[in-house]
């Protein structure tokens, strides 16, 4: 039982029962494993492994709210045993490398927790503060358990969660994937592209490829913390305007990294596009573009950027009508994203009064386009800009064109 491969021989037994779909049997064996052999360096390893199982059960149950009784006792069950087992590996092994991916599972399950309803925002903060106090002298511990309230301060104040990472970061500790992505997407948010590069370097680092060759052979961790690298220091380059360059880490990102996160390839996939038409080669950017747009798991600025770019380039194309669709499309659908629905009703103001030019002046047809309906338009849409906009760089220029089509509103 004191052979350094006893945990092994454990695991062995573990993996056979969950194949045989006895996760309970499986639980207890590695539960066995951890409290006989404690100073063994894989015990963490089969905490996680418990703290995984349990989370499984719960998610194979479902939805909180879609639960029976019963059933969301057993949910609440396998929740509760997830996240004690989860802090058991910070208690008892601090200094262990399972400690991010256990910080992940904890920030998931409070999170599943306040989905529920079964704890507020406020007292989730509460939780990880008081875990946090418990580690005071572990500063290494604590740093993480403060990055992971940040993680969920994040979804409700940026700027606050930001500072929270800022507060919490210590360069001499090895963090999580999740983390550094979190920190250093913040920091490319706020222009801070430096400070996010050596994040991105550092997770490199931290979480080196044994061989750099075949990448893909690499331990699951590894990829995921490769992968991140690599795709945040295209996005670091995007930034900054160097959208060839970035592209071409974003293809290298998609080659050796295809299982990423699809939010991700489709970020990915803007970007070649992006870098696809400045070269002039728009065949290979629309079918990328579509795919963004229409993709639900992208996030809603994606899809209205890389729609406004599809415009862009259809107005390049000479197709005037469905450009311009696009642009009015873009300001209806995507005005939480008031950058783009800006810019998307100043180009669409500009291509209705291109097209006007070209029409006849009035006809006896009332269906009929004509000048005058389509400067009409224009000026409406010139109106929107200025009402909704106010910030918007065209500003000026929208209200001069709005004045010279509409002088009534002078």
């Amino acid at each position: 039982p004191e052979h350094e491969k006893v945990f092994f021989a454990y695991n062995t037994i573990a993996q056979d029962q969950i194949a045989k779909g006895q996760s309970a049997d499986a639980i207890a064996t590695l539960g066995e494993m951890a409290e006989k052999h404690p100073a063994d360096p894989q015990a963490a390893t089969a905490l996680l492994t418990i703290v995984s199982l349990w989370n499984q059960q719960a998610n194979t149950l479902g939805r909180y709210f879609a639960l029976n009784e019963a059933q969301r006792g057993q949910w609440k069950t396998a929740i509760a045993n997830s996240l004690a087992a989860a802090e058991k590996v910070l208690l008892v092994y601090p200094e262990s490398q399972q400690v991010p991916l256990a910080m992940q599972y904890l920030l998931g399950g409070q999170k599943l927790l306040a989905s529920a309803k079964l704890k507020t925002d406020e007292e989730v903060t509460q939780y990880f503060q008081e875990l946090a106090a418990k580690f005071d002298d572990k500063p290494r511990t604590k740093s993480k358990i403060l990055f992971a309230l940040a993680s969920f301060t994040y979804e409700k104040d940026k700027t606050k969660a930001l500072d929270q990472m800022t507060a919490a970061y210590n360069p001499q500790l090895v963090y999580g994937a999740a983390d550094i992505d979190l920190y250093a997407s913040v920091l490319l948010e706020q222009g801070k592209t430096e400070q996010a590069v050596q994040l991105y370097q550092k997770l490199a680092a931290d979480f080196p490829n044994p061989d750099p060759a075949h990448p893909e052979k690499a331990p699951l961790q590894i990829q995921e913390a490769q992968a991140i690298a690599l795709f945040g220091a295209a996005k670091a380059l995007q930034s900054q305007g160097q959208i060839v360059p970035a592209a071409e880490k974003f293809d290298a990102f998609k080659k050796l990294y295809p299982r990423s996160p699809a939010p991700k390839i489709l970020e990915a996939n803007y970007g070649i596009a992006l870098a696809a038409h400045q070269q002039n080669q728009d065949d290979k950017a629309i079918p990328l573009l579509i795919q963004v747009f229409r993709a639900p798991t992208a996030s809603v600025s994606l899809r209205a950027n890389a729609m406004l770019l599809h415009a862009k380039i259809q107005e390049t194309k000479n197709e005037t009508l469905p450009a311009i669709d696009q642009y009015l499309k873009i300001a209806l659908f995507y005005d939480s994203v008031p950058a783009t629905a800006a810019e998307a009703l100043w180009c669409g103001g500009q291509l209705l009064e291109k097209q006007a030019a070209t029409l006849p002046a009035t006809s006896q047809n009332p269906k009929d386009v004509t000048r005058a309906t389509q400067l009409k338009k224009a000026a409406k849409v010139y109106s929107d800009l200025i009402t909704k906009y106010p910030n918007s760089p065209h500003i000026k220029e929208a209200r001069a064109r709005h004045a010279e089509l509409d002088p009534a509103s002078k």
